[in-house]
């Protein structure tokens, strides 16, 4: 029986009557099934079975149409606060970079066809959890891609020396150094993004480090209950039925 040149077939879940909804489980309850392989994988088997009789395409349940709210009208001190949000500088940060295991980061970005690079005394990976932030004067949100790598596997000698130095410096705030393009050929405006940046990381510090500690603590704590219960491999039927297709509705005889 060649049903693929006859019936377009459709891949459904685990079990053909959980599939489907209870408005069409009588109709197709027991269903004739033709075992078509057992994969072994793994420890764990996957079997393929296939419906013999094609199935009737079922009828579309009722629509629910969630209720309608009414507006609520908002407070003059909400409509204030809206107007002066939307009356700050609106800035949107899409960095890449490297954190080095020794805490210092590389950063670099491209606007108008240049290359930006600077490196910077913050380990960013502590900004994992913070999407957006706002100043006086402009709302910043970002999106950070960032990889980590060694110090001292860096091939780059005077990028090392630099990073280095930019780390042993002793100081009470965090700090960055311009690399590239030359620092009169950065605009003021991301003059004042890696300020407002920096600032912001020196004001919060604390909670930062502190939120980005307890991340890595959970994650080696789940890496170390993976490795103590590894998943087992479970079994699983994939199950096939055709459908029959609009035009093949209109052929039937």
């Amino acid at each position: 029986m060649n049903l693929f040149k006859k019936y377009f077939i459709f891949i459904a879940g685990t079990s053909l009557v959980q599939t489907l909804s209870p408005l069409h489980s009588q109709t197709l309850s027991s269903p004739p099934l033709d075992v078509l392989r057992v994969d072994f994988v793994g420890g764990g088997s996957t079997t393929y079975e296939l419906v013999e009789k094609p199935l009737l395409k079922p009828e579309l349940a009722p629509r629910m149409v969630a209720p309608v709210k009414a507006p609520v009208a908002a407070t003059a001190a909400e409509i204030e606060q809206n107007r002066l949000w939307e009356a700050k500088r609106q800035v949107f940060i899409s960095w890449s970079g490297t954190v080095y295991n020794e805490g210092v980061s590389e950063v670099r970005w491209w606007e108008e066809g240049k290359e930006f690079i600077i490196l910077s005394s913050i380990n960013f990976n502590t900004f994992g959890f913070l999407t957006d932030f706002e100043t006086v004067d402009s709302v910043y949100s970002f999106m950070f891609f960032l990889g980590e790598d060694s110090l001292r596997e860096l091939k780059d000698g005077t990028r090392r020396n630099q990073l280095t130095l930019l780390k042993s410096i002793p100081s009470q705030t965090s700090r960055y150094v311009i690399i590239s393009p030359a620092q009169g050929q950065l605009s003021a405006g991301n003059l004042q993004t890696l300020n407002d940046l920096h600032r912001y990381y020196d004001q919060h510090q604390t909670k930062l480090v502190q939120d980005y500690q307890e991340l890595q603590a959970l994650q080696r704590k789940q890496e170390a209950w993976l490795k103590a219960n590894p998943p087992q491999p479970a079994d699983s039927v994939v199950t096939y039925f055709p459908i029959l297709s609009d035009y093949q509705e209109r052929e039937k005889p």
